[in-house]
């Protein structure tokens, strides 16, 4: 990642750091950086940020693990069990993977009860169970089915990597079809291998076609491909250099097309007009976006019609730190997560009360040290999230509720 490598530039290495921008094809992406770090450091009176309810977070972590273990909060505890991924549905229980055995799934039921259902032999990578209670596991490149709970599982889809996976938010249902979206970071000879595929089953995802429209417009992989109910649409964004938001209101998968009611239409042209979003949740509102400009300048993003978009920038010392995952609980919060990996800039845990337009600070910590994902879907009004220390190797998975 060119941002990461060259994260302070300096005379001995702004030649290198050109000619890498220009070779990875990040040119217009990098001229969109310029432009906001500009607008931010010169025409800050005349920039909408993100509005903080609270001027210092709930909680404050300046260490590692260690720290966060001692902390006591009504909103925040610790999980029975080590998870590094968990799915849940309502009516069935949860499934998830082991910190120390990430190729096992497990089973924990209404009770509590925890039990190893089957071991796929490499890292489970994603977890999805659809509104028929299909199981699909990623493992290795792969896609696995259970229709039985998790007692017997099938391959039914390979990836074009053994890298590659789905994520939470690129795998979704519509009425007739189950979609995922392959996301991976596939690097050859120092350039970024395609991998953006969409796969459409409309057999409940005993079959597959392959779909490869976005191949002569991305470089990368598909950050979110999600069904939008209020809208009745797909929603498609993608990395990682072009940045593209697309939507499509039809049956056709495989094209790109100038109307959304006939295939995929891409609603921006422009880099500098913002999209290849990481976040997305759905709210009784609108649609709440957030950006993917690591070490670059991010925003929150809120839409009706994904067809007009009100931008909010994050303010520092949060600004470079990419929105990685949101989700919409039960009573109406919202709950996203920042991370930059980088001292000074600062990571974030917070939640908002009213669709997004303004936000709570809930848990800031240095990303340097420690890492604070969000690894479940929504769980009513609770969700998981792993707690990973940098510095001693050490995972520990806790719940917040609210």
């Amino acid at each position: 990642m060119i941002t990461q490598k060259y994260s302070k530039i300096n005379v001995r290495n702004i030649i290198p750091f050109a000619y890498n921008v220009v070779r990875a094809n990040k040119t217009e992406e990098f001229l969109s950086f310029i432009i906001w770090e500009f607008s931010w450091r010169f025409f800050k009176k005349n920039i909408k940020l993100l509005q903080f309810n609270n001027a210092f977070p709930d909680l404050m972590i300046e260490s590692g693990l260690d720290s966060l273990k001692k902390i006591s909060h009504v909103k925040l505890h610790e999980s029975s069990v080590d998870l590094s991924l968990v799915f849940a549905k309502g009516n069935i229980g949860i499934f998830g993977s082991g910190i120390e055995e990430p190729s096992k799934l497990f089973f924990q039921d209404h009770h509590g009860i925890t039990t190893e259902c089957f071991d796929f032999g490499t890292k489970i990578e994603g977890i999805f169970i659809d509104k028929r209670e299909n199981t699909f596991i990623c493992s290795g490149g792969m896609v696995y089915k259970s229709n039985d709970l998790g007692l017997t599982f099938k391959k039914v889809l390979d990836f074009s990597s053994d890298e590659s996976r789905f994520l939470f938010e690129t795998i979704t249902e519509t009425d007739n079809h189950i979609l995922i979206g392959e996301y991976g970071n596939v690097e050859k000879k120092g350039k970024w291998t395609f991998v953006g595929y969409v796969y459409v089953s409309n057999d409940e995802g005993e079959t597959w076609e392959k779909n490869d429209f976005l191949e002569r417009h991305i470089n990368k992989h598909i950050h979110i491909l999600q069904w939008v109910n209020q809208l009745k649409c797909l929603i498609l964004t993608e990395g990682d250099d072009k940045k593209g938001i697309w939507t499509n209101k039809s049956d056709n998968y495989s094209l790109q097309s100038r109307d959304e009611k006939s295939g995929w239409f891409k609603r921006n042209r422009f880099h500098i007009q913002k999209g290849g979003y990481t976040s997305i949740a759905e709210t009784k509102e609108n649609i709440v976006l957030g950006t993917d400009y690591y070490h670059g300048t991010n925003f929150m993003v809120s839409t009706t019609d994904l067809k007009t978009f009100d931008y909010v920038m994050i303010p520092d010392p949060y600004r470079r730190s990419v929105i990685f995952r949101m989700l919409y609980l039960e009573n109406g919060i919202i709950w996203a997560s920042l991370y930059n990996h980088l001292s000074p800039n600062r990571s974030l845990l917070m939640y908002s009360e009213d669709c997004g337009r303004s936000w709570y600070k809930f848990l800031e910590y240095d990303g340097s040290l420690i890492k604070i994902s969000i690894i479940s879907n929504a769980i009513g009004n609770h969700f998981y999230i792993l707690a990973e220390d940098l510095i001693y190797n050490e995972q520990k998975t806790y719940i917040i509720s609210h």
